[in-house]
């Protein structure tokens, strides 16, 4: 003995998976749109004025990064965002400052990172390149 389906099973079946993928969707997006366009998140980078003190460092990053990608000084700095890291080692005071270079949303490509010697004691020696990760595409 068949059963009767509903003429409406269907049709409702796939609006309610659209609307599911939809909603999963936008739980777990990363970025919020905004009348201006994409707003950065809580976290999600670090602020101008907690970077501004690592200047130097993200100068020379993006100058490294445009030699090799063969683009301006200018354009990284359109379609990239630094963040400055500091890795500590077991000398107190010491370490390396690394600069990432990441990609802004709706940008393709790689975000290289510039690791420089980072000792409080010593500031003129923060400009010293000792670790570099730049084979990303």
């Amino acid at each position: 003995m068949k059963t009767k389906r509903h003429p409406f099973q269907w049709p409702l079946m796939a609006v309610v998976a659209v609307a599911a993928l939809a909603a999963g969707y936008a739980i777990g997006s990363h970025e919020r749109y905004v009348a201006g366009g994409l707003q950065q998140t809580q976290g999600d980078a670090d602020s101008d004025s907690e970077i501004a003190h690592f200047e130097p460092q993200i100068q020379d990053a993006i100058h490294r990064w445009s030699v090799k990608s063969h683009l301006t000084e200018e354009s990284i700095r359109q379609i990239h965002r630094p963040r400055a890291m500091f890795i500590p080692t077991r000398n107190q005071g010491q370490g390396m400052l690394c600069i990432e270079l990441r990609l802004k949303p709706g940008n393709v490509g790689g975000s290289p990172v510039y690791c420089y010697q980072d000792d409080f004691f010593k500031p003129d020696e923060r400009m010293s390149l000792i670790a570099e990760y730049s084979d990303v595409e």
